[in-house]
């Protein structure tokens, strides 16, 4: 794949997981916002990582083991657009397509070779199927988390103009063991993700956010505050604001509870580096840093950003 070929302002495969809340690593909302700052033409302020940067350099290396594994022909990893839907405002872009030879895999001898069968029995390799590469640090598994490539592979094919039969995952664990997951086309999860995409479209023509999914969230749908007198909170805040308390109460009782532990402990262990009781064991270890150069760190410019935290302050009544 050359990059990242899909239109920002619209759902694209990769982002489904994120969109359906199935994602780690991010909310309906910020895909919502995503999509909101690209219309705005306002930067997403991401410019990737080290282990993405990794993943699309090993991606074509990727392909090529597992096509070589699955007996395919007419591999293609290089792609100069999108495919999109034609029917809703749906996009994708390949990492690679390749052409079985009608070979037939079964659930049965999953794993050989690291070939494994995902929601089917068999699948027979006919006809074009799409490849979708991954690089993780994660531990092997017998079948990768939703938002490792299952929905955006089932995306993927929804997208392509042609009847595809089968798809594949192409997973690199650790650097060191590829593991292959084919998939037929899952007729439930590509309605869920017609419907996800479509709602997402009205959501971004209506500015019509998600109901929140964490605290942090309510950061995305209000980031601002405005100065004004406050405001009169409903009475079903009473209760959310009783219980609020009540567990902030708890949890400064059990941290001090931890702190009046950890001195007992510290004090017993002294110098030793670990201890060990009936069904306990206790480490008090080093932790060693690498030497750095001086840094000096560059002027910014002020700015402000809303706090992630609420400061709620109980008052008293007489």
């Amino acid at each position: 794949m050359v990059g990242k070929l899909t239109d920002d302002r619209v759902a694209s495969a990769s982002r489904v997981p994120g969109i359906l809340g199935k994602s780690p690593w991010s909310t309906p909302n910020e895909e919502l916002q995503f999509s909101l700052d690209a219309i705005d033409d306002k930067p997403h302020g991401w410019s990737g990582s080290e282990a993405a940067d990794w993943g699309n350099r090993l991606e074509t290396a990727i392909l090529i083991e597992g096509s070589k594994r699955l007996g395919l022909g007419n591999v293609e990893t290089e792609f100069e657009r999108a495919v999109i839907h034609d029917k809703i405002p749906l996009q994708a872009s390949l990492d690679g397509l390749g052409e079985g030879d009608g070979r037939v895999i079964t659930a049965a001898k999953t794993s050989i070779d690291g070939i494994y069968v995902v929601g089917a029995d068999e699948i027979k390799l006919e006809g074009i199927g799409v490849l979708e590469a991954k690089l993780t640090r994660d531990r092997p598994e017998s079948e990768p988390a939703l938002y490792r490539g299952p929905i955006q592979l089932q995306a993927q094919m929804m997208c392509l103009p042609r009847a595809v039969r089968w798809g594949a995952i192409m997973v690199l664990y650790g650097g060191v063991e590829l593991r292959i997951f084919l998939y037929p086309p899952h007729p439930g999860t590509m309605t869920a993700i017609k419907d996800a995409v479509l709602d997402f479209d009205r959501r971004i023509r209506e500015k019509d956010y998600y109901p929140l999914a964490s605290s942090a969230d309510g950061n995305v749908v209000y980031p601002y505050a405005e100065k004004a007198p406050a405001i009169e909170l409903p009475d079903e805040m009473i209760g959310v604001l009783q219980e609020r308390a009540a567990a902030w109460n708890d949890m400064l009782a059990s941290e001090a509870a931890v702190e009046r532990a950890d001195i007992k402990l510290k004090e017993c262990l002294g110098n030793h580096e670990r201890g060990t009781s009936p069904g306990f064991e206790v480490a008090w270890p080093m932790r060693n840093y690498k030497a750095r150069p001086e840094k000096t760190t560059p002027a910014k410019e002020a700015y402000s950003i809303r706090q992630t935290k609420l400061r709620v302050k109980e008052i008293l009544e007489f």
